[in-house]
């Protein structure tokens, strides 16, 4: 971010604490950081990280574009009651939304592989840009995963609760710019506050308001599904393809992995029972 939108950034961070007559310390309890890092926002001096910003838009109910890029403070009354009535949550990405990419020689985007070591970092560091170039990536000269098309992220997939995927496997999934847009049973990377980075199949339960929860649902049975909330929701990516060190055995099928389970369910409760 250049001067300027840390700048504006600064003017209107001070505006909106002024006019909701709260003192630094107050607005970095609320936000959960330190008063030092208020100052250093106001003055210009540092810039607010993007899970920062986003909970100062929240607050303040401001869009992340107009708290970006325009001086509030120099708006009538009227104006800024209506810049406030555009506020709402952003899961249609047209607010400003932070998806750092990695670019090779010819201006393409790469791939970038979050590895299960990487997973927890990832939750912090899914919109900072310098921590997405540390990130492995590479190139697929496949025409379905063409990233001219849109941006492709690989997760390692952690657990046995979507098998027969197993666990190590890579999943190449798709940025998801609309979250409305999440088609029920498909399967999906979801990034959020509450569970991390999970590979789940999903339910959209999102109102048209913008509201609501994703149903998350594993495809081994002995997991139980779960909601989370939208606004916990960071990320959605639509899984395209994955990548496996193991050959599938042949004895091993969906049904057979069902059965198995269920049958150390049923062992589990006996031992429970002596």
């Amino acid at each position: 971010m250049g001067e300027k939108e840390k700048s504006i950034i600064g003017s209107n961070l001070k505006f909106l604490r002024k006019i909701h007559n709260l003192t630094q310390e107050e607005l970095a309890q609320k936000l959960d950081i330190g008063r030092h890092s208020v100052g250093s926002y106001e003055e210009g001096r540092a810039e607010p990280k993007i899970d920062t910003m986003m909970a100062i838009c929240k607050l303040f109910k401001v869009p992340v574009a107009a708290f970006v890029e325009r001086q509030l403070s120099e708006f009538s009354k009227e104006e800024f009651e209506m810049i406030q009535g555009e506020y709402k949550l952003d899961i249609e990405g047209k607010n400003l939304r932070v998806l750092p990419v990695v670019i090779n020689e010819d201006g393409n985007e790469r791939i970038t592989v979050v590895a299960q070591k990487a997973a927890a970092g990832y939750l912090n560091g899914y919109g900072d840009p310098e921590y997405i170039e540390t990130l492995p990536s590479f190139n697929l000269p496949l025409s379905e995963l063409d990233t001219r098309n849109g941006t492709f992220r690989t997760f390692q997939v952690s657990g046995d609760s979507m098998l027969p995927i197993k666990e190590g496997s890579y999943i190449i999934a798709q940025y998801v710019d609309d979250l409305r847009s999440i088609r029920d049973d498909g399967v999906y990377i979801v990034v959020s506050n509450t569970e991390g980075v999970v590979l789940k199949r999903v339910k959209n339960r999102i109102s048209r308001e913008g509201t609501g929860t994703l149903l998350l649902k594993s495809d081994n049975p002995a997991y139980s599904s779960y909601e989370v909330k939208i606004e916990d929701v960071k990320e959605a990516w639509k899984a395209r393809a994955f990548i496996s060190m193991d050959f599938p055995d042949p004895d091993m099928s969906l049904e057979r992995i069902s059965t198995i389970v269920m049958e150390l369910q049923h062992e589990v409760i006996k031992l429970k029972n002596k």
